[in-house]
């Protein structure tokens, strides 16, 4: 109830701000209710306020006045729009705030704007971009000591490496994050760089070296109070395991990690922990246990409002069905799958995944004599025309 109080007057000011023409205030609680709560107000609300508000700033600079904040308030500006995945928009802000923090000799300040340019970049997939931005946010840090803020962009460039599978350049710079971050006694930002290394070795499948920094992330987060990130670590630590097919150490390692997300009101994150613990169980041909966690992973993703995750859950239940010999309810979850997909998530590669066990569930049943529903046939139609499709017997 408090949090929505302070909501409601933060909006109230936000637009009292507007009648009363002062920038400084408009972009504060724009930035504020953006920040600490996204979704509060609609995007084409938030995009016009901050359309507003760059006009009423353009404005400003006409008149000479308060120039020496003006590279700060279309930072600010530019991190509304970043928020709102406005890219062009974001980028325009931020470009315009290096403009005026050279002009005002605010030479401290470049740092943190290249390295928010270099976030919009990496946000779009443009490495090239993304890295030389990061690169100009290093060089501007180190001229100006900014010592504390090099962690983060170390950190990220490390990310930007990762996702392009570069391993060794990857935990090159999340080792300079780590040894930044404890030079400026920044602990509490070393569980988050410990976790993501431990990721690279697990995508490299080198287990011993992937268990060995999940734990370094577990007690630096656990020294630090982070609690609610120990959630994530402990599933990562579980998908170990599993992919050792240790399903002991697997689901206690799963447990802990919703134990953790309960605790800690990550409700958000609990879906994709049961979905996997319902995963260890089919690998064991445990179906109830299977289909119970794959239940509560649908649960939890339509509580978070997370459809886009329920066609993956839906066809792992259908497989489930289909190994079991219980064709019907089979069809019925891949139906269900490839419709979620398509509504949620058009685009994934998976729905190809979701097509061909429909369309090998097909042939099993034309094969005995089952009753195929309509739609298994229409969402199939257009794969089978492609392939040696089995004609039922006359």
């Amino acid at each position: 109830m408090a949090v929505s109080n302070n909501l409601q007057f933060g909006t109230k000011a936000l637009r009292q701000s507007f009648h009363q023409s002062d920038v400084a205030l408009q972009v504060y609680f724009l930035s504020l209710i953006v920040n600490e709560a996204p979704g509060w107000l609609p995007a084409r609300e938030v995009l016009d306020y901050a359309a507003l508000a760059k006009k009423n700033l353009d404005a400003l600079i006409t008149e000479s006045k308060e120039t020496e904040r003006v590279g700060m308030l279309y930072d600010q500006i530019g991190i509304v729009y970043y928020k709102q995945r406005d890219w062009p928009n974001a980028l325009e802000n931020y470009r315009l705030a290096i403009e005026w923090k050279e002009k005002m000799q605010q030479y401290h300040l470049l740092g943190s704007t290249y390295h928010q340019i270099g976030m919009a970049y990496q946000l779009q997939r443009d490495w090239p971009n993304a890295l030389e931005n990061y690169r100009l946010a290093i060089e501007w840090k180190e001229k100006t000591q900014q010592y504390h803020e090099l962690g983060s962009t170390h950190h990220q460039i490390g990310m930007a490496y990762q996702q392009q599978r570069d391993w060794p350049n990857a935990l090159e710079n999340y080792r300079r994050a780590i040894e930044s971050y404890k030079k400026t006694q920044q602990y509490h930002e070393l569980g988050g760089t410990y976790h993501q290394i431990g990721r690279v070795y697990e995508e490299q499948q080198d287990w011993s070296n992937s268990m060995e920094n999940y734990r370094r992330a577990i007690e630096w987060k656990e020294k630090t109070q982070q609690y609610h990130e120990l959630g994530g670590t402990y599933h990562q630590i579980g998908m170990v395991y599993q992919l050792q097919r240790d399903w002991p150490n697997a689901l206690e390692n799963y447990r802990l990690a919703i134990e953790w997300k309960e605790k800690t009101q990550q409700y958000h994150e609990l879906g994709e922990t049961y979905h996997q613990i319902g995963i260890v169980y089919a690998e064991q041909q445990d179906w109830p246990n299977a289909l119970e966690n794959y239940r509560r992973a649908i649960e939890s993703y339509e509580k978070t409002q997370q459809y886009d995750q329920l066609g993956g859950t839906y066809h792992q239940i259908g497989m489930v069905y289909e190994k079991q010999l219980d064709w019907p309810k089979a069809a019925q979850m891949y139906i269900q799958s490839h419709n979620l997909y398509t509504s949620y998530d058009p685009q994934s590669p998976d729905i190809s995944i979701v097509l061909n066990s429909a369309v090998r569930l097909l042939n099993k049943m034309i094969e005995f004599r089952v009753e195929i529903p309509e739609e298994l046939k229409r969402i199939t139609a257009k794969l089978r025309r492609g392939k040696n499709i089995k004609r039922k017997p006359a």
